[in-house]
């Protein structure tokens, strides 16, 4: 979803826990793999001391293996409800102690996390200290969570400043597209998949520009899958591609291929089909090659990694026909040696081959910019 002060609030607070240890990775830097459709971001996890830091395959850019601790942090009723009901009981299929913290009310469960189950969040250190063997929560970062309790944890000037009302109409007027949609991220501004699913939250600030921006999105999806919608429990769904609207938000799940799957998030596990050509779909949420996504001259970009310069012209030639046909738009493809992107903007996708990368430029700069300043959380008078 767009970043949050409170998203960012708890990221950092759960970082001063790991400041205390020397074993590596008890911050999700990097996507924790647990299965090859269970790659989650926890926001405190252990790992076995014998565990590799990073795998020896350079080609992964998510951590696999044992942990017997995970902790995730939520914020807001949607993504408590998305933990309690679709993370937690996949997770906890591999991890022995799953635990929630509520950062709306102070208070942890241990799963499985039913009604009556909360616990003051006093006693999550020695929970913990525990399980490592040594603590790793200091007093400060309870008080940090405690602190936060009563809404958003302080003021920001980047952050959950709310929209001006000329804004906010041009945002009503203006749908978001599907692949403007695709750099969204899910709850706690992380890309995850979970049962073969990529979540995507946007928050359009109203419920009229979440509803406007949910048919345009249904309207994409059918153009590219190349079939209609259909309505099920919720949602609108398009082969890989379902949507709904709660209130003001916009939640997309998108359904990716084993050829997707290595193109975002270039997992340990190997599946069958994972080397045929990927999509659109998954080259959009590999996000910039260096794990972030930025804005430059009116473009984003997403860079995806393969086998060789001559699989890289490959795909690209793959991805211009699917770009072209799918959103009308001119795709050029160029060469990294001789790129840079314009000084001005204009509605124009580049793809650049570098060898064995590959970068899809996508342009954002419509009504200054506007789909980026959602995807921020940065919608108001700038």
């Amino acid at each position: 979803m767009a970043r949050t002060s409170a998203a960012l609030y708890d990221w950092h607070t759960f970082l001063d826990a790991t400041r205390l240890r020397s074993v590596p990775c008890l911050w999700s830097r990097f996507p924790v793999e647990l299965s090859a459709d269970l790659i989650v971001c926890p926001h405190l996890y252990n790992r076995s001391p014998s565990a590799a830091h990073r795998p020896a395959d350079d080609d992964v850019y998510t951590y696999a293996g044992s942990s017997n601790v995970m902790v995730f942090c939520s914020r807001g009723d949607a993504h408590r409800a998305f933990l309690i009901d679709e993370v937690i009981p996949r997770v906890q299929e591999h991890v022995p102690l799953v635990c929630l913290v509520d950062g709306d009310a102070a208070r942890f469960a241990v799963a499985p996390i039913f009604p009556g189950g909360w616990r003051d969040l006093g006693e999550l250190p020695p929970l913990l200290a525990r399980v490592y063997g040594e603590p790793v929560m200091p007093p400060h970062v309870i008080e940090a969570l405690e602190r936060s309790r009563a809404g958003a944890p302080g003021p920001s000037v980047l952050y959950d400043v709310p929209p001006s009302p000329a804004r906010l109409a041009l945002l009503e007027r203006t749908p978001l597209r599907l692949w403007e949609a695709l750099f969204w991220r899910g709850h706690t501004y992380r890309y995850e998949v979970v049962a073969n699913e990529v979540p995507l939250i946007g928050e359009l600030f109203s419920p009229l520009a979440a509803n406007r921006t949910l048919v345009q999105l249904v309207s994409d999806a059918e153009r590219l899958v190349g079939a209609p919608a259909t309505e099920r429990a919720g949602w609108h769904v398009v082969g890989p591609i379902r949507v709904r609207q709660l209130a003001s938000q916009v939640e997309v799940r998108v359904r990716l291929s084993p050829a997707d799957l290595r193109a975002a998030f270039l997992p340990q596990a190997r599946l069958d089909g994972d080397d045929d050509l990927p999509s659109i779909l998954g080259t959009m949420m590999a996000a910039g090659s260096k794990g972030k996504t930025e804005l430059w001259n009116g473009w984003t970009w997403s860079t995806i990694l393969s086998s060789s310069i001559e699989r890289s012209r490959c795909v690209a030639s793959h991805l211009q026909r699917q770009i072209s046909a799918w959103t009308g738009a001119e795709a050029t493809i160029v060469d990294a040696d001789s790129f840079n992107l314009p000084d001005e903007f204009r509605d124009v996708w580049f793809i650049e081959v570098d060898e064995r990368f590959l970068t899809v430029y996508v342009p954002f700069g419509r009504e200054r910019s506007l789909a980026w300043a959602v995807h921020a959380g940065m919608l108001g008078d700038w």
